[in-house]
């Protein structure tokens, strides 16, 4: 058995060390059992405890406080060590069998055994595989054993009064899957220590525009895992949107500072000091984030636009070609970088731009309008009054594409 399997092990650890050599930076193959040597015998205790007695109710990947249940696991250790001892009792021809289901199950169990770092400590789906050893290994027991034994005989019907719970089980753990908000809820009241359901709830309520609603579970979040810089940031984004600036500045503030290289925190504080009129603050973040990041398209668009606020416009043509370069097919930056161009005076890119813009995104209202008053600035009224009544089109309610549209129409009539 040994010789068999023993490429196939040795095949395993040589991908987790390749994968180590290339992702170590990260968590996802952290060793973690010197800090945590229980993991893997808490892990073996879940999935044992999962297969005998599981919850009723749908408990969603749950931490040990949740899941360990002192009955249940005296349960599932008393099969466990019935398992064993059928083991010990079988022929010598069976043991081969015994033997590679009893590897099944370690071998499938140990890739989520809390050795490494994972997403979540414990949840069924890890088990699901490995628990196919122990239904194997039960079989193999029972086939040994003769036709007239009482277990033999009554196995079948135990067997059939197990699956017939664990599908009664399955079906009733469904119906708290109808609904996103209310697995989430659910999940929320069956772990009232998890972090995770309170930050999803959190984002469905802001995705559907229930901000003060996000608040209160991005604030559940972080009382959970206080100062975390994550959690801070997602609670600064909600109060962001409920309107609450001053302490969604100072929740940006707490995520910049707990890690400063928390990018998507640095461009939201950088927009909301351009509202406080701190330009010069905001230009700094997005210098910052450019920092970490050299690619990040909306560090390079908003400091263009800082910078055009304050006059700088070649810097702001800089910054909005930088944009471009990382999302040429922003309609946007286009759009921007053609305002600027107007003001420096250098009409035909400004033309140029425009046109891209409109070629990105035909329904901007921006671009349409302005290449519209550009138009006529050049004396081209009859292009200019098309320019407009497509802004107008698109927005009915532009009081200053209805006012330049009567100054071109006017042009037009006079004849000049």
């Amino acid at each position: 058995w040994v010789a068999r399997y023993a490429p196939i092990v040795l095949l395993v650890a040589a991908y987790i060390l390749i994968r180590e050599a290339l992702f170590g930076g990260g968590n996802e193959h952290r060793f973690v059992l010197g800090r945590e040597p229980w993991g893997p015998l808490l892990s073996l205790g879940y999935a044992l405890q999962t297969l005998f007695v599981p919850f009723v109710q749908l408990v969603y990947e749950p931490r040990p406080e949740v899941w360990v249940s002192p009955w249940r696991l005296v349960v599932a250790g008393v099969l466990t060590l019935a398992l064993v001892w059928g083991t010990l009792r079988l022929p010598r021809s069976a043991r081969g069998t015994a033997l590679f289901w009893t590897g099944w199950f370690f071998i499938s169990l140990a890739p989520t055994a809390n050795v490494l770092h994972q997403e979540t400590g414990f949840a069924e789906r890890y088990s699901f595989v490995a628990l196919l050893g122990v239904i194997a290994l039960g079989g193999v027991i029972l086939s040994a054993e003769k036709p007239d034994r009482p277990l033999r005989r009554w196995a079948p019907v135990f067997c059939l009064v197990w699956l017939v719970g664990l599908a009664a089980i399955s079906v009733h753990r469904g119906s708290y899957f109808r609904t996103n908000l209310g697995f989430l809820h659910h999940w929320a009241e069956t772990d009232a220590g998890a972090v995770q359901p309170q930050a999803s709830l959190g984002e469905h309520y802001g995705r559907a525009k229930q901000f003060d609603l996000s608040v209160e579970h991005h604030r559940k979040a972080l009382a959970l895992r206080p100062n975390l810089p994550k959690r801070l940031n997602s609670l600064a984004d909600a109060l962001r949107l409920a309107g609450q600036i001053d302490e969604a500045m100072a929740m940006y503030e707490a995520a910049i500072r707990g890690q400063p290289s928390l990018v998507h925190a640095r461009i939201n504080y950088g927009v909301l000091l351009r509202r406080r009129r701190r330009t010069a603050e905001a230009m700094a973040q997005y210098a910052e984030v450019i920092k970490y990041d050299p690619g990040h398209y909306l560090a390079y668009y908003n400091l263009g636009n800082a910078h055009f606020s304050r006059g700088e416009l070649e810097q702001a043509v800089e910054s909005y070609t930088q944009a471009l370069r990382v999302k040429p097919q922003s309609a946007e930056a286009s759009g921007a970088m053609a305002a600027a161009l107007t003001r420096l005076g250098r009409t035909q890119e400004a033309f140029k731009a425009y046109e891209r813009a409109l070629a990105l995104d035909p329904r901007s209202v921006f671009a349409q309008y302005n290449l519209g008053a550009l138009l006529l600035a050049q004396g081209d009224n009859e292009a200019a009054a098309r320019a407009f009544r497509r802004t107008l089109q698109l927005d009915p309610n532009h009081a200053s594409a209805r006012k330049d549209l009567q100054e071109a129409t006017q042009r037009l009539g006079r004849g000049s």
